[in-house]
């Protein structure tokens, strides 16, 4: 079945059911917030701390000023997006979810329910971010900007809680699904291993 004929052919399919809601996947993203935590906290370490004090002194102001307007060395700030979008893309292009997803088995899919090529993994891990780096980007010179950024991206992911195929900004731009692990297993092949490597048929750019 062809992309396009998939969603289509939602209700037939029931994509409400066989994908995740805003709450199961809104759990595996602050799961994996903790995950990238670990990973960036060398890089991060004086922010990380400046944001602790905050907490521990229950000082709302500063701790917003220290998340949005800490001046990190551009290395560090380079390299805490890199972690995060290599995290994202060789999760999903070679397990098909990220640490938080599997907790919740969960599970990135294409519109076939089919598992992604790393280029859709690379897809939709840069429009989930970009809107996050360009909100940080522009709060220097432009709150208006970040407010108008912000709310976009907000919309974006609040489209899952009224979507027939509980889709975001980014799945919609990338053409995924997140479905739940046991859909996602019923549908797929027996004789084909879940672990199954990037390099196939599926390993071309999305268009």
């Amino acid at each position: 079945m062809s992309e396009a004929t998939a969603i289509e052919a939602g209700t037939a399919r029931d994509l409400d059911r066989e994908t995740a809601g805003i709450a199961r996947r809104g759990t595996a993203a602050a799961l994996d917030i903790v995950v990238l935590l670990v990973l960036i906290t060398p890089l991060a370490l004086p922010q990380l701390e400046q944001l602790m004090v905050a907490v521990m002194a229950s000082d709302a102001d500063l701790f917003f000023e220290t998340l949005f307007e800490y001046d990190l060395a551009w290395w560090r700030d380079a390299g805490v997006y890199a972690v995060s979008f290599a995290y994202g893309v060789l999760m999903l292009a070679r397990y098909g979810r990220t640490v938080g997803m599997m907790a919740l088995r969960i599970r990135v899919t294409d519109l076939s329910s089919e598992s992604i090529s790393f280029w859709r993994a690379v897809l939709r891990t840069g429009a989930y971010l970009l809107p996050h780096v360009a909100a940080v980007a522009t709060y220097d010179w432009s709150e208006l900007a970040f407010l108008l950024i912000s709310a976009m991206q907000t919309i974006g992911l609040l489209w899952i809680m009224v979507d027939r195929a509980h889709q975001g900004y980014h799945d919609k731009i990338a053409r995924t699904l997140v479905m739940h692990e046991r859909r996602y297993l019923e549908q797929r092949p027996t004789d084909v291993p879940e672990t199954e490597g990037i390099a196939t048929s599926r390993s071309s750019p999305p268009m």
